[in-house]
């Protein structure tokens, strides 16, 4: 993959599935991502680069307790050499992240459609807020694994974390 790209991770489901009263949630988005061509990298994995700060920076997926499952999209944009954060989103960063809208975003800040998506489902069925999530995660080509944990941080380690659920975005527009 050559070029420079934009990732973003939003949860479309916050407050909860059933009352989305605060959608999108803004989990991350990072401008300034590049991959290493694949002859000096193994086919196997493509570390990534992010070249710049983040715009709004990570921050876990943590459903409230006993929330049903929320989908978690995250998305890969090629990013215009002349890219600049849209007016409409420049109030958005690590303390302000509802209300963001993935497609307008895209649209106002000419990324186009994302070249991969995939999505993730967490819910917190521990009685306990935001602490410790129970997760099954599922996606296109890769096998659904259940996991007990804390997604604390982030890496983008390879293509296959986001691609082959481009209809979780077409589901946004």
């Amino acid at each position: 993959m050559n070029g420079v790209y934009l990732f973003a991770l939003v949860d479309p489901d916050a407050e909860s599935p059933q009352n989305p009263n605060i959608s999108q949630y803004l989990h991350f988005l990072q401008p300034g991502l590049t991959f290493p061509s694949t002859s000096s990298a193994s086919a196997a994995s493509y570390p990534a680069t992010f070249n710049s700060a983040p715009i709004v920076p990570y921050t876990q997926p943590a459903p409230p307790t006993f929330s049903t499952a929320h989908r978690y999209i995250a998305l890969l944009f090629s990013q215009p050499s002349n890219f600049s954060v849209p007016a409409n989103f420049q109030p958005y960063n690590a303390t302000y992240r509802m209300f963001f809208n993935i497609t307008t975003f895209a649209a106002e800040a000419g990324l186009g459609a994302p070249v991969l998506a995939n999505y993730f489902l967490v819910s917190n069925q521990t009685m306990t807020a935001n602490a410790t999530t129970n997760a099954t995660a599922t996606g296109t080509g890769m096998p659904i694994a259940t996991f007990t944990g804390e997604a604390s941080s982030i890496r983008v380690a390879g293509l296959c974390i986001m691609a082959g659920a481009i209809a979780a975005y077409a589901a946004l527009v």
